[in-house]
């Protein structure tokens, strides 16, 4: 609010209260704050990992099949939270940015024909584990030897998807398979992120 005084030479001066200006000032600026990033969703993280202290893991299947967790009888999987909206079609619908990181991948063993090779998928739906139907393939990636090799360095490979969430818990599970033979192994650290956007 400002205050008016009057002075003896008949001037008036504007004298401001700094404690409620300060205050609107805050007002203004959250309100425009809102208005730029628009409505607040909350950001929510899953996050599965083998620990870089896991003992190597390995595949020889042709098809996909889910790639082990750390414990026993566990595989790397996550599962994505239902959302519930009451605004129907109007609503935006809202998604996970999936990230699956295995940096630690290599190939090993004798092909059966040209070079070694590999596939890395991401699968969702069904139960943790699954890489066939109901589960679908989201996303996938491919690692391979140059040249015919007992073995090969590191093949680091990360696969980024998004997929919309739904009104039911999604299970996001990682799956591999070799490509001619041979044996794709995973030296330790993987890991399966997902974040909620919208």
């Amino acid at each position: 609010m400002l205050h008016q005084t009057t002075q003896s030479n008949k001037t008036i001066t504007m004298t401001p209260n700094r404690g409620l200006t300060t205050f609107t000032q805050l007002v203004i600026m959250a309100a425009f704050a809102l208005t730029l990033i628009g409505p607040m969703h909350a950001q929510v993280t899953e996050f599965d990992s083998l620990p870089s202290g896991t003992p190597n893991f390995t595949t020889t299947s042709g098809t996909p099949i889910a790639v082990p967790g750390a414990a026993a009888g566990t595989f790397l999987t996550i599962t994505l939270p239902a959302v519930s909206s009451t605004c129907g079609s109007k609503c935006k619908t809202e998604h996970a940015l999936l990230f699956l990181d295995m940096p630690n991948l290599y190939l090993s063993g004798v092909p059966t024909s040209a070079t070694l090779g590999a596939e890395i998928w991401l699968y969702v739906g069904g139960v943790a584990g699954d890489c066939t139907a109901p589960a679908v393939e989201v996303a996938f990636g491919e690692i391979s030897n140059d040249v015919v090799a007992a073995a090969q360095g590191r093949k680091p490979i990360t696969i980024i998807a998004q997929v919309p969430l739904t009104g039911a818990p999604q299970v996001v599970t990682a799956c591999w398979n070799v490509v001619r033979g041979g044996t794709l192994n995973s030296g330790g650290f993987a890991s399966l992120t997902a974040i909620n956007v919208n």
